[in-house]
């Protein structure tokens, strides 16, 4: 599928995601190369930002509506204001596949990705990705971050997590592991917000880091 997405950070956290939903991304800059890649590639689906500079709406429209072209999701342009553009990766995703659903392209995926906020881990390919730059995990860390993941908001033991992540009991690696993640998920590592410590018990995920 082709992103047309002006805004570098913008681009990459939104193919990042993609990506990791198992989607091939190619990434335009401007409606003008948006119209030529759709022309040469004939993507299954445009997502495009409509606050781009210059960009003539019914022009691209007319494009994609050409031969029944590309299905078409927008992102929302500018908010009133000094106000900056709000979009959620996630209800993007969620988008894209039902669209693609909807039109008949492709089938429903199991579920391999797993997602919170800016933090993306796909089972299926092992990548973690953070602001949609890839983390470097070793097995042990991606195994017990998946498994937090999926329990979110519950609070685990470390004989549970190190049965639960990596079906052994292996307690002394649990605190270990927990350490090595916050250094790579965590804005601040001491102050941690999403794998925090419930004191006299054991771990907990919270989602988008509501501690």
């Amino acid at each position: 599928m082709l992103v047309v997405q002006d805004e570098p950070t913008v681009a990459e956290v939104i193919s990042a995601y993609l990506r990791a939903a198992g989607y091939l991304v190619v990434v335009a800059a401007d409606g003008a190369t948006g119209l030529e890649l759709v022309r040469r590639l004939k993507p299954d689906l445009v997502v495009l930002d409509t606050a781009l500079p210059g960009l003539v709406l019914d022009r691209f429209h007319a494009e994609l509506c050409a031969d029944a072209g590309p299905l078409l999701l927008t992102l929302t342009g500018p908010a009133p204001g000094d106000a900056p553009r709000r979009f959620s990766p996630r209800e993007l995703v969620v988008r894209v596949r039902r669209a693609l659903l909807d039109d008949g392209v492709a089938a429903e995926p199991g579920n391999p990705v797993l997602v919170d906020g800016d933090l993306v881990a796909n089972r299926d390919t092992r990548l973690v990705s953070k602001c949609g730059r890839e983390l470097v995990l070793t097995d042990r860390e991606f195994e017990l971050l998946c498994f937090l993941m999926q329990h979110p908001g519950r609070t685990w033991r470390r004989d549970e997590l190190a049965r639960g992540a990596w079906d052994r009991e292996d307690t002394a690696a649990v605190l270990s592991t927990v350490r090595a993640l916050r250094e790579r998920i965590e804005q601040d590592p001491a102050r941690p917000s999403r794998l925090v410590t419930v004191w006299g018990v054991g771990y907990r995920f919270d989602p988008d880091g509501r501690a």
